[in-house]
């Protein structure tokens, strides 16, 4: 999460292309959307991709191209869960008050009037 970082290069990039007005190339999908009506999301996600669509068990998923994370040294960081729902922690029980401060309010997808960067 340093300045030069991959967090903030991502942050950065993402940023810029709402700002240049690329968002015909961009889809944010909220953690919460998809839990909460994952078919309406996947939908959404397949329109986007002008691919066809097809039902998915969200009760039965099978993660068939697991990524190696020893490279990562983030043990299960591409775990996948065989069910969806909703897995949330506390932020505050793993981030410092000084990262969760850097990138609080930073939803400018959300709010086309403001300026983040």
């Amino acid at each position: 999460m340093s300045k030069e970082g991959i967090v903030e290069q991502a942050l950065w990039a993402q940023s810029q292309a709402f700002i240049r007005g690329d968002q015909k190339h961009l889809l944010m999908v909220e953690y919460d959307d998809l839990i909460e009506k994952p078919n309406e999301i996947m939908k959404k996600i397949y329109d986007f991709l002008e691919i066809d669509f097809y039902s998915h068990n969200f009760e039965k998923i099978e993660n068939t191209h697991r990524e190696i994370d020893d490279q990562w040294y983030l043990k299960d960081m591409h775990y996948v869960r065989s069910k969806l729902e909703k897995k949330s922690y506390n932020p505050k029980s793993v981030l410092s008050s000084t990262t969760l401060n850097r990138y609080s309010n930073l939803e400018y997808w959300k709010y086309s009037d403001h300026n983040y960067f």
